[in-house]
């Protein structure tokens, strides 16, 4: 298969009557995926229909990769290759520390380094994903400890920045506040010398 006119992208709820026949042809529930309808990537053939779908759940900085659908299932290994491709690259826009997935029929996922997860890694499976059951397979994108110090560090930077544009802030006012001072003491002395013009025009009264 030559993949070179095949695109993948993100869906939008214009994608939805498509994506509702894709799902119902794999059997799951359209009512409920089309409330997450953002979640999932497709993928369009050269004339621009819908051929294939894959939900990426994001939760705590792991993603659930789900509910992949395709229209013509000869087409489906070559179409995750496109879709693996999309996948890392969201997991680096997203930085992600691991992806799980439940454990699919096709070898695809194992060859690309998916394995089956022992129980403390399991243990760091996100409440929301394991809520969908199992079994699951996993692959390790990052240290977990390190995505977590990543983030830690981010949202120190992102609150010293903001420390630094609340003191910006304050010096502008400060700044602001002197300035309309002077204008205000200009202002009082422009007025008291027309004034005093205007007293020594007065005749004295005889």
């Amino acid at each position: 298969m030559d993949r070179s006119g095949y695109q993948a992208r993100r869906a939008n709820v214009d994608d939805l009557p498509e994506l509702r026949h894709l799902w119902a042809t794999a059997s799951y529930a359209p009512v409920e995926l089309e409330k997450h309808v953002t979640e999932f990537q497709i993928i369009e053939d050269p004339e621009g229909a819908i051929v294939a779908c894959m939900g990426l759940e994001i939760e705590s900085g792991q993603g659930n990769i789900h509910s992949e659908s395709y229209t013509e299932p000869g087409l489906a290994e070559d179409l995750r290759v496109i879709f693996w491709e999309r996948l890392q690259s969201l997991a680096r826009n997203f930085n992600l520390a691991r992806f799980w997935i439940q454990q699919p029929s096709s070898g695809f996922w194992q060859k690309h380094g998916f394995n089956e997860p022992n129980a403390d890694v399991l243990s760091k499976l996100p409440a929301r994903l394991a809520a969908h059951g199992g079994p699951w397979l996993t692959l390790k994108l990052r240290d977990e400890s390190l995505t977590a110090i990543s983030i830690e560090h981010e949202f120190d930077l992102f609150k010293q920045h903001q420390r630094e544009l609340s003191e910006r802030a304050m010096r502008q006012a400060r700044v602001l506040k002197v300035v309309a001072w002077i204008l205000l003491a200009i202002g009082f002395a422009a007025l008291g010398a027309l004034a005093w013009k205007i007293f020594k025009k007065i005749p004295p009264v005889k």
